[in-house]
């Protein structure tokens, strides 16, 4: 099953990925945690913070489920806290918790390119002294990640610009609704790519239960299912939602 080994994860990648997705999911998943993992000791592994570090041209935001989070002992630090409907380019505050408080786990939300991902250099020394990982978040459907060249090109620009080495790969390839097992299974193989490239192992593969049946993706014997990283869907336009 697929669990982060570190106490602070930081996603990045392109502009509709699906990283605030995941963000919730990996801090919902973190909450609901019993037992420390990590080689640091914990005092309270329930304790989450999810930082909100999205502020450039943002269209989904983590902090719009702020309070659903805040019922489930998570923490939402983020810039406007607020006024959460609105684009404020600057950087929460009190984001220094999560580096100071060793008891907590915590999520780093970040921009969504090489320049949103040009806040994280701010926090470089910090995020890399701490015991945390940087997972790149691919999904193959998307214009600059759609084959392995551009792929690792956008990792090594979006590693450039945030001072961060990327430690690990999460595929989470979809079409929204419209996603098929078979999404899953080539993004599977275009990460499998990326990291033969890189050398930076591929972690999980996010599948959002309500968009896949369950039983035609283990129909898929490519798929690595130990890999399998089961989501749900959280944020949601008004449009959206039926």
């Amino acid at each position: 099953m697929f669990f982060p080994n570190s106490r602070i994860v930081t996603l990045v990648g392109h502009y509709g990925s699906g990283k605030s997705e995941l963000a919730i999911n990996l801090a919902l998943l973190f909450a609901a945690t019993k037992d420390c993992t990590f080689e640091t000791e914990m005092t309270n592994a329930s304790k989450v913070r999810l930082v909100d570090l999205d502020i450039v041209n943002p269209y989904f935001r983590s902090r719009e489920v702020a309070d659903f989070l805040l019922q489930r002992n998570i923490e939402v630090l983020c810039s406007a806290e607020d006024f959460p409907g609105v684009d404020l380019p600057y950087m929460p505050g009190n984001i220094a918790k999560i580096f100071q408080d060793e008891s907590a786990y915590a999520v780093i939300d970040a921009g969504g390119d090489p320049a949103g991902a040009r806040v994280l250099a701010r926090y470089s020394d910090e995020i890399s002294k701490a015991k945390s990982e940087v997972y790149f978040v691919i999904n193959g459907n998307r214009p600059q990640t759609k084959n392995s060249e551009s792929t690792v090109k956008y990792m090594n620009d979006i590693q450039g610009a945030s001072g961060l080495r990327i430690t690990g790969i999460i595929n989470n390839t979809h079409l929204l609704d419209k996603t098929e097992p078979e999404d899953v299974l080539e993004g599977s193989r275009l990460v499998g790519e990326v990291s033969q490239m890189t050398g930076i192992p591929v972690i999980a593969h996010a599948v959002c239960r309500s968009l896949i049946d369950v039983s035609e993706l283990a129909e898929l014997e490519e798929l690595d299912k130990e890999k399998v990283f089961f989501i749900n869907l959280h944020l949601r336009k008004p449009w959206e939602i039926a």
